[in-house]
């Protein structure tokens, strides 16, 4: 039976007490806790920056071509080169 999936020698299992529960990337904490800070924002971070628009527009692409990759791979796709 498989658990999960994962790289080579890059997953392993430990005891429930051994482990902290964080939750996935914004959905927050998975306790009640109120000290949550909001999902970083690249466009919002860029904007505050004044000139460096080569740079603003590369980091944009390089945001988006990662956001692409991480929905591919939710539907199974392997970007291997």
């Amino acid at each position: 039976e498989r658990y999960f999936r994962c790289e080579p020698g890059h997953g392993c299992y430990v005891l429930l007490e051994d482990v902290e529960l964080i939750g996935r990337p914004g959905q927050g904490l998975l306790d009640d806790s109120n000290d949550i800070e909001p999902p970083f924002n690249v466009d919002e971070a860029l904007d505050k920056l004044v000139g460096m628009l080569s740079a603003k527009q590369h980091l944009k692409s390089l945001r988006n071509r990662l956001e692409v990759g991480r929905r591919r791979e939710g539907f199974g796709v392997k970007d291997s080169k």
